[in-house]
């Protein structure tokens, strides 16, 4: 059992939420989150990106269900 499934198991929660409530929300983090799903919702904010290994570059990523970049 991996960690996220162990969080999920024992919190009865998905483990995004247990993570914004316990860590985000518990540092005043109102603006940040463990999905992309969650940035649209937000506005206004940074595009997220991530690191590919195998070029050796960071990549925007699009912001999930908007259609944006």
């Amino acid at each position: 059992m991996d960690y996220i499934e162990h969080i999920n198991r024992k919190s009865g929660r998905l483990y995004r939420r247990y993570m914004t409530q316990h860590i985000l929300d518990a540092a005043g983090m109102r603006r940040s989150a463990y999905n992309l799903e969650e940035l649209p919702k937000m506005g206004n904010v940074s595009a997220p990106y991530a690191y590919n290994r195998a070029r050796g570059t960071h990549e925007k990523q699009g912001l999930a269900g908007t259609g944006h970049l």
